[in-house]
Order: C-alpha cells, then sequence, then structure tokens
C-alpha cells in the first residue's frame, strides 16, 4: 500500500524522499553517462531536436507528405551531412557514432534525438547496431536515405 506525502513516498517500512543533492561525494555511486543536464553545454548543430517541441507527433500539420516530421527530416538530413563531411564521428567501419554524436548534449536532446533515430529505422533509411546493452549505438545510413532526401 502506496501513502504518498508531497515529496516523499511510503511503501511498508520504506520510505524515500527525492534527493535533491548535487554534493559530489552523494552522487559518487552514480554512473556517469557522458550526457550533460546544463543547458550551457548544449551545442547549435543539433538545434533542430530543439524546435518545434510542443507540436504533437500525430498533428497533420506536423507532417510531411511522406509522413515524416520536420524534426525527422532533419536529423535524416543532419546525418547525411555528418557522414559525409565528418570523419570524427564514425567509427572504423564508416558507421556514424551515437554517443560520439550526443557528447556533452542534454539528455533532453538526446532522447529526443534517439526517438528519431528509432523513426529513421522504422522507416529503414537507416540501421543500428549496438553489441551490448549500454554500448555505444553505430548508425549506417541505407542508400534509401540518400535518394529520399537529396537538395
Amino acid at each position: 500500500d502506496f501513502t504518498t506525502q508531497p515529496g516523499s513516498w511510503e511503501t511498508g517500512s520504506y520510505r524515500t524522499e527525492p534527493s535533491s543533492s548535487t554534493n559530489s561525494e552523494d552522487l559518487r555511486g552514480q554512473r556517469n553517462s557522458g550526457l550533460s543536464d546544463i543547458p550551457e553545454m548544449q551545442d547549435e548543430e543539433l538545434y533542430f531536436l530543439e524546435v518545434g517541441g510542443n507540436t504533437p507527433v500525430g498533428s497533420p500539420a506536423s507532417q510531411d507528405s511522406d509522413g515524416l516530421t520536420g524534426r525527422t527530416r532533419a536529423l535524416a538530413q543532419y546525418l547525411k551531412e555528418r557522414s559525409s563531411s565528418s570523419p570524427t564521428s564514425r567509427s572504423p567501419s564508416g558507421d556514424l557514432s551515437l554517443s560520439m554524436i550526443l557528447a556533452g548534449k542534454t539528455r533532453k536532446l538526446a532522447a529526443r534525438m534517439f526517438f528519431e533515430t528509432l523513426v529513421l529505422k522504422s522507416r529503414g533509411l537507416i540501421d543500428v547496431q549496438q553489441d551490448q546493452p549500454y554500448s555505444d549505438i553505430s548508425l549506417k545510413l541505407k542508400p534509401a536515405l540518400f535518394s529520399k532526401f537529396q537538395p
């Protein structure tokens, strides 16, 4: 049985309160994901993931005739440009590295990028591979992405 009070949760003999501590000694057991929660650390190159955040995904105004949202189309274009211009974001196999692209970005931006990556995967425009749980995700652009998003 849960008894809730503002700011706390009780279950049986356990009572927990959300941590508001930012003391590094209190957080030493937490894993460092490499993602930043600090807005100042945001990079402008993924600005399109921040734009239009309140537009419902299913609304007709937010989608093009092919059923992709503007955010998804912008990510496809970004990945296309990134794959041809930046060897630093690519793994030795030539695939793009999601962790390298998202290094220093906020969790919110990383979550949005991950979602849009899954949309592109479901449409057959990219392929994704992750060798082990919690390891880097490599993105391989398929020819369909290049033919669909020509300048």
